[in-house]
Parts: C-alpha cells; sequence; structure tokens
C-alpha cells in the first residue's frame, strides 16, 4: 500500500454501527504495533475534516470529507481478511498536503495517533 491510496471495504470499525461499507484513506504503513493507519472518508464533514471533491475521484458519488479525528487501524491480516485488493484511487500530491496540514490543524486527533 502507499501514501494516499483509497480502498473500500466493509469494516466493523464504524462507532455505532456492526458493519458498514466505507471509503478508506492509507497512511502509514505497519509499525512496532504491526497495525497501518487509515482515514474514512464520509459523505458529511466536522469541523476539521479534509474535504475532497467528487469531481476529482470519478468512484465517490459526491464531495466528500476525509475525517481528522481518529485513526484507524488495521493489520496486516485484517486487510487482508478484508479482501485487500486494489485501490480504487489515490489522493493527488495536492490533497496530500492538504490532508497533512488539516491533520496538523485539526485539534481533535489524539496527538500519539497524529505524530
Amino acid at each position: 500500500m502507499n501514501l494516499g491510496e483509497i480502498y473500500k471495504w466493509n469494516t466493523t470499525k464504524v462507532i455505532g454501527r456492526a458493519s458498514r461499507d466505507k471509503y478508506h484513506v492509507f497512511i502509514c504503513p505497519a509499525d512496532g504495533d504491526g497495525e497501518n493507519g487509515f482515514l474514512f472518508i464520509n459523505t458529511a464533514g466536522w469541523l476539521g475534516d479534509y474535504l475532497i471533491a467528487k469531481v476529482d475521484y470519478n468512484f465517490l458519488d459526491h464531495d466528500s470529507s476525509i475525517s481528522c479525528n481518529s485513526l484507524i487501524l488495521y493489520t496486516d491480516a485484517e486487510v487482508a481478511l478484508m479482501g485487500g485488493g486494489s485501490p480504487l484511487g489515490c489522493l493527488s500530491k495536492e490533497d496530500i498536503k492538504g490532508l497533512r496540514d488539516a491533520l496538523i490543524a485539526s485539534d481533535s486527533m489524539i496527538r500519539q495517533d497524529l505524530n
């Protein structure tokens, strides 16, 4: 997986839902804990989220936002179980930089996850 790649998987890691199909943006490979870091793409944005336009990502149904308030972690085994697969696309370099800036400016993500 490469920085900014976008995947769509059914996940149980959505708070308040048993499971749901979600778009995920890959941002960090497995570290010492063996977990890869992703951010959800949501239909509605929260304060501090990074907005992306449907016109730039043809697989999206509408303009969306990348959540800047929590890191979603998956082990390599979990990624494989969800099908891993080929990415649907990848964030543009401009959006990767914008997302980085939004994450730094966000007051809602736990500092340890942000690092």
